[in-house]
């Protein structure tokens, strides 16, 4: 009887769990998610999307919350979230910035080695791996003279993106040999860079 009501209130909390993540409860029933177990909360929203697709749908926002009297070059980014992260980000100094803060490109390399670290050790828990030792890099090739227009046969952007991971993990052969694997088809960032996705820009104002 106890199993059967252990389950029963891990399944309810895994329906709480994910219309919190969605904001269908409000604040008198939201649960503090960090009380349960990772891997209990991920159970219960795996459960829960398997029941209603729709759930596992999401969109992430984020938007500028650049002062008025910003330095020209600094602008201010925030997530559209509750854990109010803000991120102060500006030009790359190979374009005229100053090195007190990150540029968008460093911004955008580190989301994609803070997932694929993420989700290559959710993977390595989940299968059962430990992790000694993990050594993590990320490089990205661009030329300026392309974002300053100075010479337009030069690629805007990053033309090229390396991730290097050094690991050294016990566990089973043949689920270490997977890892590499598993983690690229899980991560979001870096799936979303090799397929990348339609990108639409819109402007409302009278003089765009």
């Amino acid at each position: 009887m106890a199993d059967i009501e252990d389950r029963t209130t891990l399944h309810q909390a895994g329906q709480r769990l994910a219309e919190t993540v969605h904001r269908a409860l409000d604040s008198q029933r939201n649960i503090d998610a960090r009380r349960v177990p990772f891997k209990d909360r991920q159970r219960a929203l795996k459960d829960a999307y398997r029941e209603s697709p729709e759930l596992g749908r999401q969109v992430t926002v984020v938007h500028s919350v650049t002062p008025e009297d910003a330095e020209i070059g600094k602008i201010r980014i925030a997530i559209d979230g509750e854990s109010g992260a803000v991120f102060d980000v500006g030009a790359h100094r190979s374009v005229g910035g100053t090195e007190d803060t990150p540029c968008s490109g460093d911004v955008l390399l580190a989301s994609l080695a803070a997932c694929y670290e993420v989700t290559l050790r959710l993977v390595a828990a989940a299968s059962k791996v430990t992790i000694n030792r993990l050594d993590l890099r990320v490089e990205g090739e661009w030329d300026a003279r392309g974002t300053l227009g100075v010479d337009r046969d030069v690629p805007v952007g990053y033309t090229a993106i390396r991730v290097l991971v050094d690991l050294d993990a016990d566990g089973p052969e043949d689920r270490i040999a997977k890892l590499a694997e598993l983690t690229e088809r899980y991560c979001v960032v870096s799936q979303t860079l090799k397929t990348p996705p339609k990108v639409e820009i819109s402007w409302d104002g009278t003089n765009a």
